[in-house]
Formats: C-alpha cells, structure tokens, sequence
C-alpha cells in the first residue's frame, strides 16, 4: 500500500506503507524479540520443507498473505498493523512539514491485497476526519488505532481482487454520505435514500473518489463497476487509461477540462442533477427511474461516472497472454499510462468540472440489460 501527499497540483511523494515489517505470523502477531516457539506449538517454518527455499519464502511473504487475511485469528492484526503503520508515517511527515496536515490531500494505492485492506479499513474511517490538535504536536501513542488520523481524497485500486471480497460479503460500492461537497449532503434529496450509505457498511468508503486499474493479462485483477450496478455496467463503454504515447500538450480536447460539458459523440454521460428534477422528485424518492439512481451512484463513487480502467496496448502484436499473466500483475508500476493518469488524476481540480473527456463514462451505443439476458 502507498500514500500519496499532495501539497499542491505539482508537488506530490509516494510514501510506501511497509505494514508487514510488524508483523510475524509465525509467533501469530507482532514482533516482540521473544522465543520463537514455545513447547506444544508450531509455527509455519516447521511445516515447510529445506528445499526451494528462494520459492517459498516468496510464497510465503505473499501469495501466502491472502489466506492469512481471510482468517479471523489474523485478519484484525493485519488491519491494526497497516492504521497503525500509515498513521506512523504520516505524523512524521506532518512533523517534517508543518501545515501540511491542513493544506495537503492524501491519496492512497492500494496494490493486490493492500487494495483489499484499504477498502477494510476506509469502510470503517470516519466519514471526514476532524483534528482537534495539530497532528504534529501529538506522539506516537495519541494516535488513533482505529482509523487513520487523515482524509483519504482519490482512492486507486491497482491489481485488485476486491470485487471477489465484496461478492462473499454480499456487499457492493456505494458513496458515503456526507463525504462530498455535493447533494450527497443535502437531508432533502431524495435519491440520497437510495445512493449514499453510513460508516461501517463494507463498501462504502470514505473517500470522494474511486479508480479501479486492471491490467487485461493480470489473473488477480477483478472490474468494480457491476458492484455499482450491474445494468449500469452493462450500458458502459469498456474504459481504457488514455495512452502516454499522446503528445501532452498538442489534443486539447484530451486535456480540456468540463467547463462547457463538451460531450464525446453525444454520448458521455452527466451526473444527475437534483436540482432541476422538480421539487415533487425532489421529496419523492419512488419517482427517479432506477437509471437516474445507479447514474447518481456511480459518480458519486468518481467524478467521471465509473470505476474500472483498462490498460490498454500492453504487450505487442506477439503477446502471449498465459505468457504475459506472470509478469501483469507486478507490471503497473513501470506502465507509462497508469503513471501519468495517476498524476494528473491527482493533480485536475476537485468535482465534475475538473474532468477530462477521455477519462468520462460513455454509454454503449446498444444496450443490453440483464433482463433480457435471463
């Protein structure tokens, strides 16, 4: 997992969270310097043979991690080790720059099973957090241990299995209420009932945006939009992230911001606008259309009205895919695409406004619903 401090639209760090340096599941919590076993007890080194040892202390480090979070006996000391890991750094970056607390943003990316954990733990985050101190001014033990002691802005999903941990909880994305400065707070809107969620609902996350990034040869990497609305998903182009090999400066209508709502074929989508629906919608959520409903959701979830980007021309024309998969899912931090959206994404201005054509959702030119598929 990594944290983004944004001082401004050109002054960001990536800060990685290491929380598994605190942690020793073969003592099943966390370092302490004590024996490593006691009698009667085995630990996992035990269990593992003196052979490919290269292997499967990789195995071990990670692909193991995933079992080990799905267990309750470790599932709550993975979590408290990553909050209390990203409040750590982020104090010290507080007391290395002051003001920051008060002036910069924090993003967040998530990567495989930190994407998992981040959306765990952003479910739980209060909606806004409120600093009676300066962070700065704190120790070490006054931090929070049950939520990050900061605002999480842009939340980025890269490689990504979390769609499969909504499905077994029986939960989908939803926004939350009161995160954004939008009708979202507002009491009297109706289509809030049926759009916005409360703190501790698995899911619904506090953050005012959500990017969900899948590399296509990438066999861990799972799509988010049908965890919105799986016939709203259905209606979406498929999303790609815009290609790094375009000259930054020589397409405006690529860079050009949504001012004047320019429209991509006539068929890029806007946000419902409760304030022109009629104050007898306005007080009767049964009159929006379940289209206007999962349209107020999704971009409640993103500005640009959906979650899931493709990288696209990965590979070459002799790609293998089963060949490619091996290396996909450690592949985004080099891929030219995803770094350049991840910067400007952070850097446009906040709200529909700021958007960029290429980014926005856009409708299937036919539509298929899963009505008609059953």
């Amino acid at each position: 997992m990594g944290l983004i401090n944004q001082y401004c639209l050109l002054r960001s760090l990536r800060i990685m969270v290491n929380w598994r340096l605190t942690l020793s599941f073969e003592d099943g919590g966390f370092r302490d310097n004590t024996a490593d076993t006691t009698c009667g007890h085995f630990s996992l080194e035990h269990l593992t043979p003196p052979t490919l040892q290269i292997v499967r202390n990789i195995i071990s480090d990670v692909m193991l991690d995933i079992p080990y979070y799905m267990t309750p006996r470790f599932h709550k000391k993975m979590i408290d080790a990553v909050i209390r890991e990203a409040n750590r750094v982020y104090h010290l970056w507080c007391i290395n720059n002051p003001g920051f607390a008060h002036r910069g943003r924090v993003h967040i990316i998530g990567h495989s099973l930190g994407s998992v954990m981040a959306m765990d733990i952003l479910s739980n985050q209060p909606t806004k957090v409120h600093q009676d101190r300066d962070i700065a001014n704190l120790i070490p033990n006054e931090l929070p241990a049950d939520h990050l002691v900061f605002d999480v802005y842009n939340l980025f999903l890269v490689g990504s299995p979390a769609g499969l941990f909504l499905f077994l909880n029986g939960s989908s994305l939803v926004p939350r209420q009161g995160r954004k400065n939008s009708a979202t707070e507002d009491p009297d809107d109706g289509i809030l009932v049926h759009v916005a969620g409360r703190r501790g609902t698995y899911g619904c996350l506090a953050v005012d945006n959500v990017y969900n990034i899948v590399h296509p040869c990438d066999p861990v990497a799972l799509c988010l939009n049908a965890t919105v609305d799986v016939d709203y998903a259905a209606t979406l182009k498929l999303a790609s992230v815009p290609s790094a090999s375009m000259p930054w400066f020589s397409t405006p209508s690529f860079w050009h911001s949504a001012t004047s709502m320019e429209k991509v074929g006539d068929k890029t989508l806007e946000p419902v606008n409760v304030a022109e629906l009629g104050p007898s919608v306005q007080q009767n959520a049964h009159n929006y259309t379940p289209e206007e409903i999962s349209e107020r959701k999704a971009f409640e979830l993103n500005d640009n009205g959906q979650i899931d980007y493709m990288l696209s021309g990965v590979g070459g024309p002799l790609e293998v895919q089963y060949v490619t998969m091996l290396t996909a899912h450690m592949s985004y931090w080099s891929n030219r695409d995803f770094v350049r959206t991840l910067v400007r994404e952070i850097g446009r201005r906040p709200g529909r406004e700021g958007t960029i054509l290429s980014m926005r959702a856009q409708r299937k030119e036919t539509v298929p619903s899963c009505s008609d598929k059953a």
